[in-house]
């Protein structure tokens, strides 16, 4: 039987994969989408340091992300008011218009993956995964 870390990153990586090829009709990956989560889940604006520290990369890996969203059209970016040297990333019309879309891919992955368990055990498996995130923090 295949380590907990294993299991957990093939997991992921097939969620990973799965994401990107049903959000590729949409032009977005899944990194990208989850910087669109964020900024929805925001009010639609955040500094692009808040969305580094979300997705726990580096700065120039925040920079080429927000460079390719712009690039399509569903982020602007400006100089932050407050701090001239921080960049304020925005949502765009054209990002809220795909927000449902994005949020029905993500119950149906959820759906699939959680397929056979009860609540209970969902609830379970939650609060386990949980426990297990904090305990690498």
């Amino acid at each position: 039987m295949e380590n907990i870390g294993a299991m957990l990153k093939q997991i992921n990586d097939r969620l990973h994969a799965q994401a990107d090829a049903t959000l590729k009709e949409n032009g977005l990956t899944f990194t990208q989408a989850r910087v669109l989560r964020y900024l929805h889940r925001a009010g639609g604006q955040a500094s692009q340091k808040a969305l580094g520290d979300y997705l726990e990369v580096a700065h120039p890996t925040i920079v080429g992300i927000v460079s390719r969203l712009e690039r399509e059209g569903f982020v602007t970016c400006s100089t932050g008011v407050a701090d001239r040297r921080s960049k304020v990333v925005c949502l765009t019309a054209k990002a809220v218009a795909i927000r449902d879309c994005m949020d029905q891919s993500i119950r149906k992955t959820e759906q699939r993956l959680v397929a056979g368990l009860s609540q209970e055990e969902v609830d379970q498996l939650r609060g386990l995964l949980t426990r297990l995130h904090r305990n690498l923090e």
